[in-house]
């Protein structure tokens, strides 16, 4: 059976979503994803969720960045040898 064109609208839509969401994952900016602009990412997981009523694009466009927060981070310390501990003592914080 063939999809309707709302349905493979959407499918093509969740795709591209899943092609940013591994894009900023990867640490790149969610500036230099060059097929869609974020604030349409954006758009697109808030249409999709609200037509299914759900949140389930969104929170994976959430948690991806929360990945490439975790990216940097690790990569941060890797290169400056500290332990998150000693980050955070550095300020003040966990003595």
């Amino acid at each position: 059976m063939k999809k309707s064109n709302k349905r493979q609208a959407e499918d093509d839509k969740v795709k591209i979503i899943d092609d940013f969401c591994r894009h900023i994952e990867k640490g790149y900016s969610e500036y230099s994803f060059v097929d869609y602009d974020f604030r349409d990412i954006e758009r697109f997981a808030t249409d999709i969720d609200k037509n299914n009523n759900n949140n389930l694009q969104v929170e994976k466009v959430k948690k991806s960045l929360r990945k490439s927060f975790l990216f940097w981070k690790k990569l941060h310390l890797k290169f400056t040898k500290m332990k998150p501990r000693s980050i955070f003592s550095h300020y003040g914080y966990f003595t």
